[in-house]
C-alpha cells in the first residue's frame, strides 16, 4: 500500500489556513450574552469545516457557552477566555480571544442640587450610585431636550447669561445602560 497522502489529503491539510474567533468590539458586564462566530480560513472552507470546530470558555469563572453566545450572568472572573481550535489530518489550529467583563451599576440617580439654576453659572453634576465601587461604568450627562444657551460638557452644566429659561430637565445615563432619575 502507498504511504504517500493522497491529492485530497494534501490540499486538505494545506488548504486550511487558520480560524479567527469574532466579538463585537465593545465594553461587556456582568449580566450580558456575548455573541461570537467561528470564521475559517479561508472562507470557501467554512461550511466544511464549521462542525469540527471545538469552543470552550472558562467555565469555573461562571462563564456558560450557548450555541453561539457566552452567558455572563453568573460570572465571577472579569475576563472571559474563548478557545477555538480544530483538528484536520494532524494539524492543529487555535484562536484565543479575552474578552474583559465589568461590574455593571444596579441603580443610578442624580443627586445635584440644581433647583435654583441662575445664567451665566455653571454646575457640577453628580450622581449616587450602587454599588459604590464600580469604577468602570462611565456615566454621561444629557438634556432633556435642546436648550438654547444651555450645555453639559465634562459633567459640568453650564448656563449662558443669554438664556432665559424658568427650568430644563437633566437625566444620567451608565455605559451598562441604565438612567436616572430627571432632574
Amino acid at each position: 500500500k502507498n504511504s504517500y497522502p493522497t491529492l485530497k489529503e494534501v490540499l486538505v491539510e494545506y488548504n486550511l489556513r487558520g480560524l479567527n474567533i469574532v466579538v463585537e468590539n465593545k465594553k461587556y458586564f456582568k449580566g450580558d450574552i456575548i455573541e461570537f462566530s467561528i470564521e475559517i480560513y479561508p472562507k470557501s472552507l467554512e461550511d466544511q469545516y464549521r462542525d469540527y470546530v471545538k469552543v470552550n470558555v472558562n467555565k469555573d469563572d461562571g462563564f456558560i457557552k450557548l450555541s453561539n453566545s457566552i452567558d455572563t450572568k453568573n460570572a465571577t472572573g472579569y475576563e472571559c477566555i474563548i478557545d477555538a481550535s480544530i483538528i484536520l489530518n494532524n494539524q492543529t489550529f487555535t484562536h484565543t480571544k479575552r474578552i474583559p467583563i465589568y461590574d455593571k451599576l444596579e441603580s443610578i440617580e442624580l443627586t445635584s442640587n440644581l433647583d435654583y439654576l441662575e445664567a451665566g453659572k455653571r454646575y457640577a453634576l453628580s450622581c449616587e450610585i450602587t454599588p459604590n465601587n464600580v469604577t468602570n461604568d462611565n456615566i454621561t450627562y444629557h438634556l432633556q431636550s435642546r436648550y438654547l444657551g444651555v450645555e453639559i460638557k465634562d459633567n459640568i452644566l453650564t448656563i449662558s447669561d443669554e438664556c432665559n429659561l424658568s427650568s430644563i430637565m437633566i437625566y444620567a445615563t451608565t455605559e451598562s445602560g441604565l438612567k436616572s432619575n430627571t432632574l
